[in-house]
């Protein structure tokens, strides 16, 4: 599980701003991959924090 939990934010580095670079317009897909890794980052910290140690991982 832990390994899994790793290669998420791997996965998230990638996949979030190679999707926010199909926008034609440049200051908006940077806009964009920014506010996705901020989103995930916050999503991230709460599951380490909260959700985690409930699961007893």
């Amino acid at each position: 599980m832990s390994k899994l939990i790793l290669m998420s934010v791997v996965l998230a580095l990638i996949a979030l701003p190679l999707r926010a670079a199909s926008d034609p317009n440049p200051v908006r897909g940077i806009r964009r991959a920014v506010y996705a890794v901020l989103v995930f980052n916050l999503t991230y910290a709460f599951a380490i924090r909260f959700v985690l140690p409930r699961l007893g991982l």
